[in-house]
């Protein structure tokens, strides 16, 4: 199974033998622009200040970049670390605050500093994306694959098709299995427009014979 976040130490366990669980390939901490997906600091920490990582950031959760250089230093922090693969965030959020879902996160020049240092230690990117703009920059940019994308349109899976794009959709449905968010609340409101696109993104997913590879993502 692949996995973002902090688990290094549970991956490490596992191939010990101290620990009884699936063979991890991690992706480390999601790199994300200020005010993505994976930014999860609270509104008073969102003021940058030289030397301070939030929580998320502390535990390996997530990693804050603003610009190329930065983008680069982060992918080759996780690599160092262990990482089989990158995955940074091109689209907005359920669960993120800061974030309305159809924003396009990173700019190009960003995303390809993520890509070049996950090839040059010869391995792939993957992203985080819901919408066809934040997809279409993301194949742009040079990744290999798709987390998500339950808004895509025909168009945009034509092009996952022709440049041989993994995806790895969810089963996102509004059922017991949901994440719960209080009704009304933003995250609710965005949770109900990302179901919405479930069930068109699996026909479309069929229509085009994608390699498609299946994923959890209930916390």
């Amino acid at each position: 199974m692949t996995s973002c976040g902090p688990c290094f130490g549970l991956k490490r366990g596992i191939d010990m033998g101290l620990a009884v669980g699936p063979r991890i390939w991690p992706s480390g901490a999601m790199i994300s622009q200020t005010g993505g997906h994976g930014d999860f600091r609270l509104p008073n920490e969102l003021q940058a200040i030289a030397d301070f990582f939030s929580f998320s950031e502390r535990v390996g959760a997530s990693a804050i970049a603003d610009d190329p250089g930065t983008v680069r230093k982060r992918a080759r922090e996780q690599l160092a670390l262990g990482a089989s693969q990158i995955k940074m965030i091109a689209g907005g959020g359920v669960s993120s605050s800061f974030d309305p879902l159809d924003v396009t996160q990173f700019s190009l020049e960003e995303m390809q500093a993520g890509v070049g240092a996950a090839e040059n230690w010869g391995t792939y990117a993957t992203v985080h994306a819901y919408t066809s703009r934040a997809v279409q920059q993301a194949i742009a940019a040079g990744v290999r694959a798709i987390e998500h994308g339950n808004l895509v349109d025909e168009a945009t899976v034509k092009i996952m098709t022709e440049k041989d794009i993994w995806w790895c959709l969810k089963p996102f449905l509004d059922d017991e299995d949901a994440t719960p968010f209080p009704e009304g609340s933003p995250n609710r409101e965005k949770q109900l427009q990302m179901y919405s696109g479930t069930d068109n993104a699996y026909a479309l997913g069929k229509k085009y014979d994608i390699k498609i590879g299946w994923g959890s993502d209930t916390l």
